[in-house]
C-alpha cells in the first residue's frame, strides 16, 4: 500500500509541475513589445545597397546625357522624344539595380555567411559595368539603324 501511494504522489507531482494549457496569457511590458531595429544581414544589405544607388545614378548620368545631346544632334529626335527615352532608360537602370541586393542576398544565402563589402563592391562594378555596355549598345543599335548611309 506504501508504494502505491509513493507511485501515486510521484505521478501527481509530475502532473502538477506541468505548465496548465488553460492559464491566462502572459502580459508583456511595452518593452518587450518594441521591435528590434539592430542591423540584420537584411538591414545591412538593403540600407548599404540604396547609399550606393546614389553613386549609381551619379555614375550614370553623365554618359545618359552624352547619350540624349547625341541623340538629339544626330538623330534629330523631338525634345519629347528625349525626355521619353531619358525617363524610360532611367526607369530601366533603377529596375535593373535591384538585382545587386537580390544576387548578394542569394550569395548569403547560398555561402551561408554575412553580408560582405567586398561582393557588394564587386557587384556594384559589374552592374557598371553592365550598363555601360548597354550605353555602348545603344549607340552602335541607333548608328546602325536610324542614320541613313547618304547622311551618315
Amino acid at each position: 500500500m506504501c508504494r502505491n501511494n509513493l507511485v501515486l504522489q510521484i505521478s501527481i507531482t509530475h502532473i502538477m509541475s506541468q505548465p496548465n494549457p488553460y492559464t491566462a496569457p502572459q502580459y508583456y511590458s511595452e518593452a518587450d513589445l518594441q521591435p528590434d531595429f539592430s542591423l540584420t544581414p537584411i538591414n545591412i544589405v538593403v540600407t548599404s545597397w540604396e547609399k550606393l544607388r546614389v553613386w549609381f545614378n551619379l555614375i550614370l548620368l553623365f554618359p545618359g546625357i552624352g547619350i540624349l545631346i547625341y541623340a538629339a544632334n544626330r538623330l534629330h529626335l523631338t525634345e519629347m522624344d528625349l525626355i521619353r527615352g531619358a525617363v524610360s532608360c532611367a526607369l530601366v537602370g533603377n529596375f535593373l539595380y535591384f538585382f545587386g541586393p537580390l544576387l548578394e542576398f542569394y550569395i548569403c544565402a547560398v555561402g551561408k555567411r554575412n553580408p560582405s563589402k567586398k561582393v557588394r563592391h564587386y557587384l556594384f562594378i559589374g552592374g557598371i559595368a553592365v550598363a555601360f555596355t548597354m550605353f555602348a549598345f545603344c549607340v552602335v543599335y541607333a548608328n546602325k539603324v536610324f542614320i541613313p548611309r547618304d547622311l551618315g
